[in-house]
């Protein structure tokens, strides 16, 4: 470490020549350490790291870059946040409201939003995104019933496209009554078969908890989950329905079960340890994971942002096809370099 410089600035120097060199894989193994020796670092030289992997579309280095400033207790400006979102999310656009299985779009990644109406979804993924107007929640009068898919990085790489799924909560959709037992198949269907589908984001409103409606989704989700992890019945072929995979495999992937408690602002951005337990007990009796993450989260004071991308990657950032497209990168510079 010549010329006085610690540890975690000659760290941030290699990352950046690396990403520069277009060594994407390189670079976040020296950002890794960082969560180690980066805490006297001032949270600039992060943003700079954030602005290289964005140029290179690593998204999980920008994900690596955010986890090594919690880790060395390095706060995140609001640069961090915005360089973060705009790295991740360039163009979102509608794309369907599927109301069956055989409606949904050919899958992608995904993470899906559900919450009541009024629980300030809209909100809540505007200030994800870093958008201003972004149209989320469908408001077209006896819809409301629709998975509305949100196509993110339309004309980007595959690695790079991923969905934003507009979820209604479980009873708050203007269902004609006649319509509501299909309805309902169609959410536990959607659950326990959509292949491609990484987190659900479960937003309750946290000035007051879960409602009836918001424990039925968690006793849903968890059923879900639980199916999941089921090996298919022999030469049962509507495994697969709804989207990818299967093929003889024998489970599919748990989804990721995060609840939101939104509007944080209205209460001093704390949340009481009434509303707290509340949400622990309902968990607990619907059978969803005692580990199931709570986050606090307010459009207004952008509380919990950073968070919140922690689960979201799962959706944005597929680490096997991510080093697939690091590999080539490598293999045509070095191709380049040794012409």
């Amino acid at each position: 470490e010549g010329g006085g410089w610690s540890e975690g600035e000659v760290r941030v120097a290699l990352a950046a020549g690396l990403l520069r060199a277009g060594r994407i894989r390189e670079a976040k193994l020296q950002v890794s350490q960082l969560g180690v020796c980066g805490s006297r670092l001032p949270v600039a030289a992060f943003n700079a790291l954030l602005r290289l992997f964005a140029k290179r579309n690593s998204l999980r280095g920008a994900l690596g870059v955010v986890a090594a400033m919690q880790a060395a207790a390095v706060t995140p400006d609001p640069d961090t946040l915005e360089l973060l979102a705009n790295a991740a999310v360039r163009t979102v656009d509608f794309v369907t409201g599927a109301v069956s299985m055989e409606s949904l779009p050919p899958p992608l990644p995904e993470a899906c939003f559900a919450g009541r109406s009024n629980v300030g979804k809209s909100s809540l993924v505007n200030m994800l995104t870093n958008r201003k107007r972004l149209a989320f929640a469908s408001k077209t009068p006896g819809k409301t019933q629709q998975f509305n898919y949100f196509l993110v990085n339309a004309q980007g790489s595959e690695t790079e496209r991923f969905y934003l799924v507009d979820l209604p909560g479980v009873g708050y959709a203007e269902v004609p009554t006649h319509l509501r037992a299909s309805w309902l198949a169609f959410y536990e269907a959607y659950l326990t078969e959509r292949t491609s589908l990484k987190v659900l984001f479960q937003l309750i409103d946290g000035r007051h908890g879960p409602m009836a409606d918001d424990k039925a989704l968690m006793a849903m989700l968890a059923h879900a989950n639980a199916l999941r992890a089921c090996p298919p019945p022999p030469q049962d072929h509507t495994w697969t329905r709804g989207g990818g995979g299967g093929g003889g495999e024998a489970r599919l992937s748990k989804v990721e079960h995060v609840i939101v408690l939104t509007k944080m602002d209205k209460i001093d951005n704390r949340v009481s340890n009434k509303v707290l337990e509340s949400v622990r007990d309902a968990l607990a009796q619907a059978n969803c994971d005692p580990h199931t993450p709570i986050l606090q989260t307010s459009a207004v004071s952008k509380l919990g942002r950073a968070e919140l991308w922690h689960y979201l990657r799962l959706a944005a950032a597929d680490p096997e096809e991510e080093d697939k497209e690091e590999d080539m990168e490598a293999e045509m510079i070095g191709g380049a370099e040794g012409g």
